[in-house]
């Protein structure tokens, strides 16, 4: 059996697969693929930390592989504080909470 996925070999892609009835994207980057399986792996920072996730979806399952655009870069904090800053907040109206009902 030969590699349907090897050309996408450590690039960013998108993939729909189905697993039971439902039908789930993913995209990362393709770091194997067997013959039977590719897999992904996605890397992300939790709590401040760098992690990995790597997940493996087997041929029969996919519906659709194409390669990804590149993720766009995070906005600029720094700009976004200053436009915020910039927006007047007293024109902006206020919400009206409800007060909760006291049980007795």
């Amino acid at each position: 059996m030969s590699a349907q996925y090897s050309a996408f070999l450590g690039k960013r892609v998108e993939v729909l697969y189905r697993s039971s009835d439902i039908y789930l994207p993913a995209t990362g980057t393709l770091v194997a693929d067997s013959g039977r399986s590719v897999f992904l792996e996605a890397h992300f920072n939790q709590n401040g930390r760098p992690s990995t996730f790597r997940w493996e979806i087997p041929y029969g399952c996919i519906t659709r592989l194409n390669e990804a655009q590149p993720p766009s870069p995070p906005p600029d904090e720094g700009r976004l504080i200053l436009e915020m800053e910039a927006q007047d907040f007293d024109a902006a109206p206020l919400l009206q909470w409800r007060q909760r009902p006291t049980q007795s």
